[in-house]
């Protein structure tokens, strides 16, 4: 998802049919990234300890926000690459915490 986010931050559109097919294309494969992760916090919620599967939780919400930036990238909105930059910061720093929980239950094992 992080790798994608970049892709959407260097592919800010001018308001051209290639750019904006270029974020359509970015958004398809954000969907299915977004897949991959929820079958993990799925699995994490499943199988982990509760502060894990809260922190795997926090961090698939955080997804929500730059993919409705995203949406709007794409419909047009001028401010819409403005909220997308907004989140990234948000997004990264529930990765952190998500490692974080999961490095510590991990060296108490």
């Amino acid at each position: 998802m992080g790798d994608l986010y970049w892709k959407v931050t260097h592919a800010r559109t001018d308001g051209t049919e290639a750019d904006r097919a270029r974020l359509v294309e970015l958004r398809e494969r954000q969907r299915d990234e977004y897949g991959k992760l929820r079958h993990c916090v799925w699995i994490v919620s499943l199988e982990g300890p509760e502060t894990v599967a809260d922190a795997a939780d926090v961090l698939r919400h955080a997804t929500t926000p730059p993919y409705r930036a995203l949406e709007a990238m794409i419909e047009g909105d001028p401010s819409a690459a403005d909220r997308f930059e907004a989140c990234r910061d948000p997004f990264w720093q529930s990765v952190i915490s998500f490692a974080a929980a999961a490095r510590e239950v991990l060296g108490q094992t």
